[in-house]
């Protein structure tokens, strides 16, 4: 699910389909459905191409028609409209209902199916595509803007699109909608793929394979919904023979949203209709729980891939070059993926975070959690037996029996008596000796390394060389690398240089480098620094004298009471993980305050590093301060880039947070969007939205003419 997906009635592959038309019943009009914000969202919502939650509405303002986008939030409606230069997304601003865009059936029923094309081919083929409006407003989406893809409308009298986001309105025209999507409905034929029975399927031609889906298909429907007549991925590919006490054991994959989160659990079918389970937060959802996704087992004909379940250590990667990738949905808190569970050699399908090595599943009014080891354990090669006279073999795990037979034996292993001489470097008295092996090569990469401690120490090594005999040895993990002669040439050593002092030094004996000229002289700018420059320090050591990077750049007008209101970044390390947090001058010494685990650590924290603000003309980056959602992405071809350490547990940045109206430095995890900082005697925390609309982060840019590497 890490690709892009359109909707259900138009599915993108990876290079162009040709098909051919199909005779349609004369078109119905649109249909959409009259919604209340925050009321429940409608069945058969017609998705933004490629969005997993984002959908087409419809707005009325003074009788004039203006489109914009909705989604779905557990379950119920929201949305966001652009209004003159206002963006509107409340009851109160919106006066009343929305409308969003459904379709029901498919081109056999309505006449018409809907597709997204560029605004530039907006004049191709209009006999038989017609473009979906309301008086002058028709839907436009914006999908390659850099801070995350918008749904917004054009005017057709002037040709000028406005989007809105964040409390903020766009405005885009001209040549700068010719790459933008526009939806319309074809009257000719079903869309690509199509799985009706009035279309043909073609049979494969010569050479090379024919287009076919690459995408995971989900399908909106609701809870309490008849089941549907698709089929969908069932867990395991069968009947479960163990499940929890008292749930179906027929369990299929379900997707929903919770707090602009990812949630995935199991539908069932309970009397014809669509019975649904989600665990989130701790707690079990199930019942009404609205709107959801299923996904879809597409026939063997159309999809371009398999699924398969794969135990946790083979699919804990999302490597592309593996041969099995897990089905996931994007998140800024973790990937999130389906998976099957044992809890105490009970099977029931739940979701799993693969990145952060946690799975769930809802059961028993809670939500029932496995972490680290526990979630990857039971789940590696077994030993069972093969029935000479079936040729069926069969395994036990976990309180479950798995059986395989078939071709499905052949790369597996048995064991031979074997009565011909000795097993291969036999040493007893009376085998042949080998000769002598030859020298040992020197030694590659260490082994992959699964455990948290490993992974932070994974990379690259110190070690020693022995100066009369020119070998290096470096330890990690327990074991032991020798490396020597012209292997040592790319490696560096550490020298005392007596001349001068370091490039870019800012000491008072040094010369100052002259500012940069107004006008750059032509070819490459002049060397300068492109990293962050971190000082090493103590808590109670004498304030330094070179300039720190202050939280804001200014000192905080309303912070927390009791709180120096002249706050600079800082980092400190707890069990190998990194922690951001804040220093302040307090009386000519470095006082210093994190938090961590749940706690408040200030006073004597012991060794800490400092962000030093480098001088105009030394760096080539400037730092500032960018709100939550504009900064959240680690995407190397954004503007503005957060400041972070890299982490197994996340990359963790530093920002300006506020609690209840006062604004404190603290560390924030952008990636699973959480951000805290210490006072109070505790670790203060927000999550999820309440963390995107409070946090501003530490973010950096490269000048031009530089980039970072």
């Amino acid at each position: 699910m890490s690709e892009q997906r359109g909707s259900s009635q138009f599915r993108s592959v990876n290079f162009c389909a040709v098909f051919v038309a199909m005779p349609n019943p004369p078109a119905k009009e649109d249909t959409w459905a009259f919604q209340k914000i925050g009321a429940a969202f409608p069945p058969n919502p017609v998705k933004v191409l490629g969005q997993q939650n984002m959908y087409v509405a419809l707005w009325y303002k003074h009788g004039k028609p203006i489109h914009g986008r909705s989604w779905n939030n557990g379950g119920v409606v929201e949305c966001s409209f652009p209004y003159k230069k206002s963006e509107l997304r409340t009851a109160q601003q919106l006066e009343g209902n929305i409308q969003v865009l459904q379709y029901t059936g498919d081109h056999n029923t309505q006449g018409f199916w809907y597709e997204w094309i560029k605004y530039k081919e907006r004049f191709d083929n209009t006999e038989t595509r017609q473009l979906l409006r309301c008086g002058d407003s028709f839907p436009i989406f914006w999908k390659d803007r850099s801070e995350g893809p918008l749904l917004g409308y054009v005017d057709n009298k002037t040709e000028i699109a406005l989007f809105s986001c964040d409390g903020k309105v766009y405005e885009k025209k001209g040549g700068e909608l010719s790459d933008m999507y526009i939806i319309v409905r074809n009257t000719a034929g079903g869309p690509p793929h199509c799985e009706c029975s009035t279309c043909r399927v073609a049979p494969p031609p010569p050479g090379p394979p024919p287009p076919r889906v690459m995408i995971d298909e989900w399908m909106d429907i609701r809870a309490g919904d008849p089941w549907p007549d698709r089929p969908l991925v069932k867990a395991l590919d069968k009947t479960l023979d163990n499940t929890i006490s008292g749930e179906n054991p027929d369990q299929f994959v379900a997707l929903w949203y919770q707090a602009g989160e990812p949630v995935m659990g199991r539908v069932w079918n309970e009397g014809g209709k669509v019975a649904a389970n989600f665990c989130w937060n701790k707690n079990e959802y199930k019942g009404n729980v609205g709107s959801i996704q299923v996904l879809v087992h597409l026939s063997e004909h159309v999809r371009g891939f398999d699924y398969s379940w794969i135990p946790f250590p083979q699919a804990a990667s999302f490597d592309k070059s593996k041969e099995w990738i897990p089905v996931h949905v994007d998140n800024t808190k973790g990937d999130i993926s389906s998976g099957v569970i044992t809890f105490d050699g009970k099977q029931i399908l739940g979701k799993v975070d693969v990145k952060n090595e946690k799975s769930s599943a809802g059961f028993g009014g809670k939500e029932n959690m496995l972490v680290g080891p526990a979630c990857a354990n039971n789940t590696g090669p077994l030993l069972g037996y093969v029935d000479n006279k079936t040729e069926i073999a069969l395994f036990s795990c976990d309180g479950a029996v798995y059986e395989k037979k078939g071709g499905e034996l052949n790369d597996m292993y048995i064991v031979v008596r074997n009565t011909k001489g000795g097993p291969p470097f036999c040493e007893c008295a009376h085998c042949p000796k080998a000769p002598p092996p030859p020298p040992v090569p020197p030694p590659g990469p260490p082994p992959p390394r699964n455990s948290f401690i490993t992974k932070f120490l994974k990379g690259p090594l110190l070690g020693y060389v022995d100066n009369k005999t020119e070998i290096a040895l470096f330890s990690c993990d327990g074991a032991v690398y020798e490396k020597k002669g012209g292997e040592l040439n790319d490696m560096y050593i550490v020298v005392r240089n007596t001349k001068g002092g370091p490039p870019f030094c800012e000491c008072a004996h040094c010369p100052k480098a002259p500012p940069p000229p107004p006008v750059p002289p032509p070819g490459p700018p002049p060397p300068r620094v492109m990293i962050d420059e971190w000082m090493d320090i103590r808590a109670g050591d004498p304030w330094p004298d070179r300039p720190l990077v202050k939280a804001l750049d200014k000192t905080l007008d309303n912070t927390i009471p009791g709180e120096n209101p002249d706050q600079y970044v800082a980092l400190w390390y707890q069990a190998g993980e990194p922690v951001m947090g804040r220093i302040w001058n307090e009386g000519g010494k470095v006082a210093a305050n994190f938090c961590w685990n749940k706690n408040e650590y200030k006073g004597n924290v012991g060794s800490i590093q400092v962000l030093v603000h480098l001088s105009e003309h030394v760096r080539g980056f400037d730092y500032s301060w960018i709100p939550f959602p504009q900064a959240a992405s680690f995407d190397k071809n954004k503007e503005w880039i957060p400041v972070h350490v890299d982490n197994t547990k996340g990359d963790i940045s530093s920002g300006v947070i506020t609690f209840d109206g006062k604004q404190i430095l603290g560390k924030v995890d952008v990636k699973n969007e959480k951000s805290s900082a210490g006072f109070g005697g505790k670790e203060n925390m927000l999550v999820g939205p309440a963390c995107a609309s409070n946090t501003v982060v530490l973010c950096r840019k490269a000048k031009p003419g530089y980039k970072f590497d």
